[in-house]
């Protein structure tokens, strides 16, 4: 019996991380090492790489701004980041040159699971307008944190880290947000995370507690709360009902309470 040949991922580090990468996907894929980014180059010039797994930190060699010449040369294969820790301002450099997904060292069990859903999809667009925002009218602190947002809303936490960026306290945060947008910043940040959720809910190879960790959450019932609190309904009834069609849900942001609609709001996917 024939098998077919495994996938090439390409993993630019040190052996230790490659050690670990190597051990969560032996079963899918063969990895290759890299030490430099000019021989990561070349081998993908060489080979049919399938995905690169690359180690974050401010060496010169995997740099945001080196990796972003990697990204920007092969854009069209996945790119996943592994970071050390909570280096936020690290992360927001990655999201800006573009890099697919970005996983905490300590999580490195999703590196699949973030893989695949790499080569799916690339974050998804945010407009917006889709939630009642105009950005133009909107003061500096406002701006600067709908940026963080659509750079790191898989990753964030909640509204502290924002604020600490921002070297301003939550409650002005919060001000600016009740002065220019329909939303709060710590709600608006959980709709982006559930909007990306129920996209991630039509992959039927995704569980609920690897989608949970893909768009943020510490765990699955801290997720299943805030989906419920949002749209009334759990994630596994959207998935069970809906059997992968989600195209008539809609957020209505402007409302007191979110709510499934399919007349009116803001659409999901």
């Amino acid at each position: 019996m024939s098998y077919p040949e495994k996938e090439l991922c390409l993993v630019l580090s040190g052996v230790e991380l490659f050690t670990k990468v190597k051990r969560i996907l032996k079963v899918h894929y063969l990895t290759i090492r890299s030490r430099t980014l000019e021989r990561a180059i070349n081998i993908i010039r060489q080979r049919h790489v399938s995905c690169i797994v690359a180690h974050i930190d401010s060496h010169y060699e995997t740099s945001p701004k080196r990796l972003s010449r990697l990204k920007s040369s092969f854009p069209t294969i996945p790119l996943i980041g592994v970071f050390e820790g909570n280096n936020l301002e690290l992360a927001r450099q990655c999201g800006k040159v573009g890099l697919d997904y970005l996983i905490a060292d300590c999580n490195l069990k999703i590196l699949y699971k973030s893989i695949q859903q790499a080569s799916l999809e690339r974050k998804l667009i945010i407009d917006w307008s889709d939630f009642g925002i105009n950005i133009d009218s909107c003061s500096q602190i406002v701006q600067d944190t709908l940026k963080i947002y659509k750079e790191m809303y898989l990753h964030l936490k909640g509204v502290r880290e924002v604020a600490d960026e921002l070297e301003i306290a939550p409650e002005t945060l919060s001000r600016a947000f009740k002065k220019h947008c329909p939303t709060g910043p710590k709600r608006l940040l959980t709709l982006l995370k559930i909007r990306h959720a129920i996209h991630l809910l039509q992959n039927p190879g995704l569980s609920l507690k690897e989608i949970s960790a893909l768009v943020g959450y510490s765990n699955k019932c801290r997720f299943s709360e805030s989906f419920y609190k949002l749209l009334n309904f759990h994630p596994e009834e959207l998935r069970k009902k809906k059997k992968g069609n989600y195209s008539l849900h809609y957020f209505q942001i402007n409302s007191k309470k979110t709510s499934c609609d399919q007349n009116s709001g803001t659409k999901i996917n």
